[in-house]
């Protein structure tokens, strides 16, 4: 038998393994297609110190009560992943969602959520999150994140709007960006106000001053100077010394004893 007769018959019985393992995975498929799914496996991000909008039990009730169907009752070659994905996607607690049938024939879900950096209470009595995007999170009922809070005079911000089309919003979300990279600002402030005049006033968590911002120009310097003057108010226990703190002008910051009427 010649050397190139043994290698067609070695090339013949390597096809004819392949095109067997083939029609096993053709036949594997065709009965996995005819299965039900044997649960719904979900699986979230979550990040230290931050709480959760939305729960594994919240993500199974919208696949249970929000498709047009039965997922249980569907077999798994009529199940459609990207409807399912979609339902998810719509909710504005998730930022994005992953769905597929593992080798187990669970419906897996994998959740990345929205993560609220501040919560918006504005003259029109709306109640809504910003997330870390600077997308519209709606309030959920009985759930609440220690955020900084956002009141005064701001916009609306609906879902799917541009936030940077909404000036005053936009401060709101730069100032907390800018607080949220220094754990020391970010545990001291925990309200922004915006008065009609479009002062600006930072509410702190202890003490009685408000600290004054007209606008958002060279903004990490002023926010640095408030930190060091804090630092100074904690030295020289001078807590509740001032009325107001005035950190408009990057270079300085202005403390000043109101006068009582």
């Amino acid at each position: 038998m010649t050397k190139r007769h043994n290698s067609l018959i070695r090339q013949i019985a390597v096809n004819a393994a392949i095109i067997g393992l083939l029609c096993l995975w053709v036949m594997s498929i065709n009965r996995t297609s005819d299965l039900f799914i044997s649960g719904i496996n979900v699986s979230m991000d979550h990040e230290e110190g931050e709480k959760d909008l939305i729960s594994v039990r919240n993500v199974k009730t919208l696949i249970k009560e929000e498709l047009p169907y039965d997922v249980f009752h569907q077999t798994i070659n009529r199940l459609d992943i990207g409807t399912i994905e979609q339902l998810l996607r719509a909710d504005t607690r998730i930022m994005n969602a992953e769905v597929f049938v593992d080798a187990h024939y669970n419906l897996v879900v994998e959740i990345e959520q929205r993560r609220p950096i501040l919560r918006v209470m504005n003259q029109q009595n709306d109640q809504f999150y910003i997330d870390q995007s600077g997308a519209f999170v709606r309030k959920v009922s009985n759930k609440a994140t220690r955020v900084p809070v956002v009141t005064g005079y701001v916009e609306t911000l609906k879902q799917g709007a541009d936030l940077a089309k909404l000036p005053r919003l936009t401060q709101a979300y730069d100032i907390v960006t800018e607080l949220r990279k220094d754990p020391v600002l970010k545990a001291l402030i925990e309200q922004i106000h915006f008065e009609k005049s479009k002062r600006i006033v930072l509410i702190p968590k202890i003490g009685k001053e408000k600290i004054i911002l007209d606008h958002v120009d060279q903004l990490e310097k002023k926010l640095e100077k408030l930190k060091v003057f804090y630092r100074h108010l904690a030295i020289t226990d001078s807590w509740d010394k001032y009325d107001e703190i005035d950190i408009s002008y990057h270079k300085l910051v202005y403390p000043r004893k109101l006068d009582n009427p």
